[in-house]
């Protein structure tokens, strides 16, 4: 059971964190078929992660501080802290990011 709940948690966060972009991007030379974006989750620094699919390979994109910090992904809190932390605007041009580990 515990090792059941471990996956399910682990299965949610790892989608509350990662949200896909599908369209074309100026960020690499090959055509972006989708753009992932995450958090660094630092307790010194957030900062966003971008990486770019070009349909062959997922390469490293720019990272971006948020101006906040993370959490660490330390417990109890981690699972409440950084759930849904990265919100897509409906027509993809603006990405709102939470920092769990300073409210902001």
């Amino acid at each position: 059971m515990k090792n059941r709940m471990h996956w399910w948690v682990g299965t949610v966060l790892g989608s509350a964190s990662l949200a896909l972009v599908f369209g074309a991007s100026s960020l690499s030379a090959a055509p972006t078929v989708a753009t992932a974006y995450t958090i660094s989750n630092d307790t010194n620094g957030n900062s966003v992660l971008v990486f770019n699919f070009d349909g062959d390979a997922l390469t490293a994109g720019p990272v971006v501080p948020t101006g906040g910090l993370g959490t660490g992904g330390q417990e109890p809190d981690f699972a409440l802290a950084n759930a849904h932390v990265l919100q897509l605007s409906d027509d993809g041009k603006l990405l709102f990011v939470c920092n769990p580990g300073s409210d902001t």
